[in-house]
């Protein structure tokens, strides 16, 4: 995504990555000059969550649904 010349993302470049036992998250949000890049990639290990392996799907789904405003300053 072009961004105006002057645009500055605030708080800066971000990456969030990490895998548990039920799948895998890699999110990388960085600005280089005026372009914004964003790359995310989720990954499920398995079809059927436990209820055991429950709170690491939720973090996982938590990662992946957040993450999605981002503030400039011009």
């Amino acid at each position: 995504m072009e961004l105006p010349k002057n645009a500055t993302l605030i708080g800066g470049n971000k990456e969030i990555e990490y895998t548990n036992q039920v799948g895998s998250i890699n999110i990388i949000i960085k600005q280089k000059k005026n372009r914004l890049l964003i790359t995310r990639s989720l990954r499920l290990r398995k079809a059927v969550i436990t209820k055991a392996e429950y709170p690491a799907f939720r973090q996982l789904m938590i990662d992946w649904n957040g993450n999605k405003e981002l503030i400039f300053s011009l």
